[in-house]
């Protein structure tokens, strides 16, 4: 479904992904970690389109999104995307953010995602505030809730629990992993935290370098890592 051929970009005239391949199937969960400035987000973005490539190609339901030579704009992509400064609209209400992606659905069709939405994300007490009035943890859940609402077919995470607490950042992991799998999307998520990354993913990755030293099936994983798993 998602498949990344020799990916080379730089981002601000810095090389930062060098020769990079990734591959998952229709449905599968990809956790990608490593340290900061590495290129997790980098490669987010290139999915997206929201920067271009210098080699290699990025290609999506048989579709090519992205070449040395060739950029869909991202609006034409079914990319959805939560990015970790968030990026609420601070003039509309939590609600409002929420179905914002949902222009032109029946006016049912979205009070039941938001509905569906805002009991998985706990935020049903949330949808009258605006931006300014949450916390950045509150804003985190209604910028995840955004784009889940979507139902795009291919949906990136870049750090989206970062700003939960221990006990809600876990419950919400498999929440979200879920709902991902029940409407069988194809998603990448980008962690810090390696028992985030086990618990939402099927294959799991760390970049190092601007490559994936290690792309695996999460049941592969050495046993030292075993207890981690849900």
């Amino acid at each position: 479904m998602l498949t990344i051929d020799n990916l080379t970009c730089t981002h601000k005239s810095d090389l930062v992904l060098k020769g990079l391949n990734l591959s998952l199937a229709k449905g599968e969960i990809g956790a990608i970690m490593g340290n900061n400035g590495v290129g997790k987000s980098t490669l987010l973005q290139a999915i997206a389109g929201f920067i271009s490539i210098d080699q290699g190609s990025i290609c999506f339901d048989g579709n090519i999104l992205s070449t040395a030579n060739w950029l869909q704009e991202p609006a034409k992509r079914s990319v959805g995307m939560v990015f970790q400064e968030m990026a609420l609209f601070p003039h509309l209400s939590a609600e409002q953010n929420l179905i914002f992606g949902l222009q032109g659905l029946p006016t049912a069709t979205k009070k039941e995602r938001l509905q569906e939405i805002s009991q998985l994300l706990h935020s049903n007490h949330l949808l009258d505030k605006y931006p300014y009035e949450l916390s950045g943890g509150e804003q985190q859940r209604i910028a995840i809730g955004r784009t889940l609402a979507t139902a795009k077919p291919l949906m990136l995470f870049d750090e989206p629990f970062a700003k939960l607490d221990v006990s809600l950042k876990r419950e919400l992991s498999f929440s979200v992993r879920e709902y991902l799998q029940q409407r069988n999307i194809t998603a990448i998520f980008v962690s810090h935290d390696k028992t985030e990354a086990i618990n939402m993913c099927d294959k799991l990755g760390t970049l190092e370098k601007g490559n994936l030293s290690t792309w695996q099936d999460k049941r592969e994983l050495a046993v030292d890592m075993m207890d981690l798993l849900p």
